[in-house]
């Protein structure tokens, strides 16, 4: 392994044994110019010739404009993001609890944006999954046309082993966005051929029910924004899963992740991602097992300017606390 001086410092430590604003559909369809800043929404957007809401804007709570709802339902929340109806931001308006059954975003969405605060109000509602260990039971994006699905201003009381938002395998580039996210459950994200970008998000990663507690995401680049707080419970999974050769983990600038693990923080997939902590970044880690699996090793790491990396081992066996195979920097 080649060694160059690093820009930023690195510690380690190790311890032995040890009510929403918009457009009411049954209001008039009036819209004060704070809830539409770009003018009058006009009626025939909305309404059928009878004058009653057009079927497919019925169900929701409120509509914003043409492509923005307000939703209380589970049922609501399902037709907004699988049917073609040119929605692409859904607020959560109440806390909702899901059916058995999954939503499958419609393809012709390019970019979705959940929200779990509406315009207008201060509190993040909860989204509660349905006890699954079925991929088709989730929020799931199977058509390559959707390149972007972004979960916002949320709390999540995770079911699901699959994830809230996740890809079937087949979907390659899809980015995956957490913000201001505060998820309890075994896993978060599953886009074994995208990106996950988190951003100011906490997760307590456990089991429930019959779930057993797997990754923050199983996925191939993940980035990390912000503040990032991360507590997994798991002593045989690791916190990422990276499938790929070309898998990436980036640290951006100024954040601040903490990753506290009953076990080691990546499974490579018998591949080495490259790791880079960008200026003035820093990484606290406190596991049992290393920074990879056993003898598994990143490719490359590198620290930019006032980048910080402290790992804090507990651990009774000997592993090492970071592997290298190419270049540290």
């Amino acid at each position: 392994m080649k060694k160059r001086r690093t820009a930023g410092t690195i510690t380690i430590i190790a311890v032995i044994a040890v009510s929403c604003m918009g457009l009411d559909l049954f209001s008039g369809l009036s819209a004060t110019p704070d809830q539409n800043p770009g003018g009058s929404l006009g009626a025939s957007a909305f309404l059928g010739e009878s004058g009653n809401p057009k079927p497919e804007f019925s169900v929701f709570a409120r509509v914003l404009d043409e492509n923005s709802v307000v939703v209380t339902s589970y049922d609501a929340l399902g037709k907004a993001l699988s049917e073609d109806n040119g929605i692409t931001t859904v607020y959560i308006g109440a806390d909702i609890t899901a059916a058995a059954n999954g939503i499958v975003i419609n393809g012709n969405k390019e970019s979705v944006v959940i929200d779990g605060r509406p315009p207008g109000e201060s509190r993040n509602y909860t989204f509660t999954q349905a006890q699954s260990n079925q991929l088709e039971h989730v929020i799931l994006v199977s058509d390559p046309n959707v390149k972007n699905v972004a979960l916002r201003n949320i709390t999540v009381e995770g079911k699901n082993f699959f994830g809230v938002v996740s890809a079937t395998n087949e979907v390659r580039g899809l980015i995956v966005t957490h913000e201001n996210v505060r998820y309890t459950g075994p896993q978060a994200v599953y886009n074994r051929r995208g990106t996950t970008r988190v951003i100011d998000s906490a997760y307590v990663l456990r089991p429930t029910g019959g779930t057993a507690t797997n990754e923050l995401a199983e996925t191939l680049h993940t980035e990390m924004v912000g503040t990032v707080d991360i507590r997994a419970s798991s002593s045989s999974n690791a916190v990422l899963w990276l499938i790929g050769a070309d898998s990436t983990l980036i640290i951006r600038e100024n954040a601040r992740v903490s990753v506290a693990t009953d076990n080691y923080f990546i499974y490579t997939n018998g591949y080495a991602p490259s790791v880079t902590m960008e200026n003035n970044a820093s990484l606290i880690l406190s596991d049992r097992r290393g920074f990879t699996f056993e003898t598994q090793s990143v490719s490359t790491f590198t620290m930019a300017e006032g980048a910080s990396l402290h790992i804090e081992q507990h651990s009774p066996q000997s592993f090492a606390a970071l592997r290298v195979s190419k270049l540290f920097q």
